[in-house]
């Protein structure tokens, strides 16, 4: 059977290598057999164990494997064949550099404070033998002022080639030395100027790993070096900020200056807040010898370490959209702080996305910026390993600890990075360890909780001057160099009073700067019929095919049913609905990306978006390009188990892709705040604070269905509080056409917000919750309803109006049939939830009889849901005029926990709602 073409849309690893088995085979036996002490009773032994071991390997050969190990590389059985140039070495040369390459870094001098508490716990027998190593030719550079950690790392490939580059101990040009010179200059002038103009003025200085900025500089330069045109994405925390946005990425000092005097951007006040300027972001284009380098600094909270997975998957986002030969021109890099980049699971969230085939970038520069200090905490209350970086290890990465006031080992190091990066498509991560030369910010005082550690910082001499003495010992040394320094501190402190004192002349607290958003131009265009009509063939014809594969039963009659849904035999489900809207987009040239776990199949398997193969376990997708054509991709992918940083990740890339539908889906809803800060920093207050727009979907599924306090609530309260200023889109549809109707407004509406989607879980095979294929037709199609009335009688027989959202509404209608009251009860559903449609709202009131009886009915306890949305928002502005009309919550009681754990009490409590709610 052909089934090449519905070959699979996403990548699968359940499947373990069977190259790998008979490699691991081959590998032990070679282990075995060659040892050197083998008598012939032990080889017998042996040979009847390796019988054994082949039948094993006979039972290991099926198609089906389930793997405990993510399998890595087979590594080399020679521990010391390092480098190409070690087999030359006596053996006592061997072992005495592969000691030095191992543990050297465990007396580096990596701390520019010099403290005395360093390297204490260092086994005395490590000690010594490091000692008697100082005479060795390679000594200075594994014990200097850098220390190597490649010992963990799995690919002796990687390590060869890391050793090699490390050994070449390649000297820093001329060119890069004043280059790195003038930037710690212009630093240091930068820094000061504003200590001295804006005493008191939170900026988070960088001073003390101004290394960080030259370090920066040498990754763009090795960038626009390689390649003609070439994207950087980057993230980081406060600290050194301003620095970082004026000396790298070409922020105007004159703004800077603007907004610690008070004048504030333009944008919309509708909605725009603004952000402090050390949360700020900035993309500039550098250009030279006709090669451009795009930068970009994302914007980010005070959240330390929540900017990571928005980078990577900015970056992400960024690649599937270039050629295959633009890819690797773009990296992401990501700057940490010491005690963040310990204590914080986001970051270790992060790292695990590194290889999967969903979420990897081919490699992020990681740089700590290690002020050997968390606020006032110590390392040794801030962390319980040695390094903090030693997270990385599990992830098998490079770390490169460098003592951030020897500057050309900083530009060393920036460049092994970068060529690593390129040549592994991995991630490296650098430890810039330098000092904090102020408290927490210029208001706070450090000395209270480190007196010892400030003592010997106020007696450093700034970064700059300390270069300047090291460039002044080598031989090479040029007294222009001083004299250039001098010259360059004067013109730039002149520099900058000359901004100061215009800018002052001109102050007027107006919001005189001029930013920019990452809008684009989206043309509103309803889809077609042939958009539609086509989706629908399309779809017919992939089920078709499915069905001709060895799929489960099950899925097979699913398709079956399906089939007749889409060609009208019976009402289409959820599921189905779903299908027509990913297809449709499909079929309009956009793209469609659906992150989450056991999203393929959905949570309760409702979407089979991937089938799989029952006896080869072949997984095929349903979206295949034979069907849909190559206009827009159709990625599904299984993410991990984490919610912050998938949905950081997913956030990230929707900023690069407006034009297309990118959906996060939570396995339950209420899981939704485990990346609570991902919400309200970023999805619900990006736009406001950044002018960041985001078409992220978020789809919650929700529903009382009487299982428990937990997944009965995705928590609507809390995203109706987060809506203001038309940040979101909140909608809790209850039929597959207003799903899809929901998703085809999203993607082609110009305006680009997030929307929050809770879906259901048992309507999806409710049998009142269906469409028909009719009602997705392009003649029939209606921007999405976003209010529906049912009412069968009179206008002048109505006694009551319920207002609902959501599964509830299905409860209603049963009731109010059972009871005969259609023509005495209105039904008012709000399919969305945010923003809210006044003018139909207005509309709707003008029929509504005064002293009627106006109910909210929700299955909520009254302390959740949408009520108080309702009643502080709604009621006051629309309903409350209307004579003598009274409101009422009717609903589960005030509650701590969402629903009780006791399905009889369930069944109750509903019974009690849906009682209270139809009571004339």
């Amino acid at each position: 059977m052909d089934s090449s073409d519905l070959s699979p849309k996403k990548s699968v690893r359940h499947n373990a290598d069977n190259a790998l088995v008979s490699e691991n085979f081959q590998y032990l036996t070679q282990i075995l057999c060659d040892a050197p002490d083998v008598d012939e009773g032990q080889k017998e032994n042996k040979n009847h164990f390796f019988e054994k071991f082949s039948e094993l390997k006979k039972l290991c050969s099926v198609k089906e494997q389930f793997p405990l190990f993510v399998p890595r590389q087979k590594q080399s059985l020679a521990r010391n064949s390092h480098t190409s140039n070690s087999a030359s070495r006596d053996a006592k040369d061997v072992q005495s550099l592969d000691y030095l390459r191992r543990f050297g870094h465990l007396v580096a001098d990596l701390n520019p404070l010099n403290r005395s508490d360093e390297n204490h716990f260092l086994e005395n027998s490590k000690r010594s033998k490091l000692e008697s190593l100082k005479n060795h030719d390679l000594y200075p550079l594994y014990c200097g002022n850098v220390g190597y950690e490649f010992d963990h790392i799995d690919s002796e490939n990687e390590k060869n080639w890391l050793f090699s580059f490390v050994e070449k101990n390649e000297k820093c040009t001329v060119l890069e030395q004043e280059m790195a010179l003038h930037k710690l200059v212009d630093i240091h002038v930068f820094e000061n100027f504003l200590h001295t103009k804006f005493p008191g003025a939170k900026r988070f200085s960088i001073e003390g790993c101004e290394a960080l900025a030259v370090f920066l500089e040498v990754l763009f330069e090795q960038s626009i070096q390689q390649y003609s045109q070439s994207n950087i994405v980057m993230g980081m925390a406060h600290r050194g900020r301003l620095s970082i946005l004026t000396q790298c990425f070409d922020f105007p000092v004159q703004d800077v200056l603007k907004l610690f005097l008070g004048e504030y951007e333009k944008g919309d006040t509708s909605y725009y807040s603004g952000d402090v300027k050390y949360h700020l972001g900035q993309e500039s284009i550098r250009e030279k010898d006709q090669k451009s380098l795009l930068l970009k600094l994302l914007p980010n909270p005070s959240h330390l370490e929540f900017i990571n997975p928005v980078v990577l998957g900015y970056v992400r986002g960024l690649k599937d959209l270039a050629t295959s030969g633009e890819k690797e021109n773009i990296m992401g890099i990501v700057v940490h702080g010491d005690a963040s980049v310990a204590g914080q699971g986001i970051v270790y969230e992060s790292f695990q996305a590194m290889n999967l085939e969903g979420y990897k970038t081919a490699g992020t520069i990681h740089i700590v910026s290690n002020n050997q200090i968390g606020f006032t905490a110590d390392p040794q209350d801030s962390r319980s390993t040695y390094y903090c970086t030693d997270i990385a290890k599990a992830f098998d990465l490079p770390i490169i600890h460098v003592n951030a006031l020897d500057i050309d080992a900083v530009i060393h190091a920036a460049k092994l990075a970068f060529k690593y990066k390129q040549q592994f498509k991995k991630d490296i991560i650098i430890d810039l360890i330098g000092y904090r030369k102020y408290g927490h910010n210029e208001g706070d005082e450090p000395v209270f909780t480190q007196p010892a550690m400030y003592k010997v910082i106020s007696e450093l001499k700034p970064a700059y001057a300390e270069y300047l003495k090291i460039l002044e010992s080598q031989s090479s040394y040029n007294s222009q160099v001083r004299d250039n320094a001098l010259q360059r501190l004067q013109n730039v402190k002149n520099h900058c009073e000359s901004l100061l004192l215009d800018v002052k002349n001109n102050f007027s607290q107006q919001n005189s700067i001029e930013r920019s958003s990452n809008a684009i131009n989206v043309v509103n265009v309803l889809p077609e019929q042939n958009f539609v009509l086509e989706a629908i063939e399309s779809l017919k014809n992939a089920i078709r095919k499915g069905l001709t594969l060895n799929l489960n039963p099950k899925l097979k009659r699913l398709l079956e049913s399906r089939l007749q849904m889409l060609e009208g035999q019976i009402y289409l489900d959820w599921g189905c609905g779903e299908w027509v809207a990913y297809a449709t987009i499909l079929s309009m040239g956009r793209s469609v990306r659906i992150s989450g776990q056991d999203s393929a199949r959905g949570t309760f398997s409702h979407r089979h978006a991937i089938w799989y193969d029952q006896e080869t376990n072949q997984p095929y997708s349903l979206f295949n390009q034979k069907y849909f054509g190559d206009k827009g991709s159709f990625n599904i992918w299984d993410s991990y188990l984490s919610e912050l940083g998938v949905l950081g990740f997913e956030y990230g890339y929707s900023l690069v892709h407006l034009n297309d539908l990118n959906i996060w889906e939570a396995q339950f809803g209420d899981f939704a705040n485990g990346a609570q800060v991902i919400i309200d920093q970023f999805i619900a207050s990006g736009r406001s604070k950044w002018k960041q727009n985001s078409n992220l979907v978020l789809m919650l599924p929700h529903g009382f269905e009487g299982q428990g306090p937990e997944h009965s609530s995705a928590r609507i309260e809390r995203f109706l509080q987060l809506c203001a200023q038309d940040n979101i889109q909140v909608v809790n549809c209850t039929t597959p056409v207003s799903l899809y109707r929901a998703l085809m407004d999203h993607v082609i509406k110009p305006e680009k917000r997030p929307l929050i989607i809770f879906t259901p879980k048992s309507l999806l095979r409710h049998k009142k919750a269906v469409s028909h294929i009719s009602e997705f037709s392009a003649d029939q199609h209606k921007n999405f309803q976003q209010i529906m009335i049912d009412y069968k009688g009179t206008e002048k027989s109505v006694e009551k109006y319920i207002l609902c959202s959501g599964k509830i509404y299905y409860d209603l209608v049963r009731a109010i049939e059972e009871k005969n009251l259609n023509d005495k009860i209105i039904l008012i559903r709000f399919e969305q939830l945010y923003p809210i449609d006044s003018d139909q709202l207005h509309q709707l009131c003008k029929k509504i009889h005064p002293y009627s009886d106006l109910v909210w009915c929700q299955e909520e306890p009254q302390n959740a849901g949408a009520w108080t949305h309702f009643y502080m928002n709604i009621w006051p502005n629309i309903f409350k005029n209307i004579e003598g009309l009274k409101i009422k919550c009717v609903s589960r009681p005030h509650a701590a926990s969402t629903a009780t754990g006791f399905s009889s009490i369930h069944e109750t409590e509903l019974q009690e709602i849906i009682s209270q709610a139809i009571k004339l």
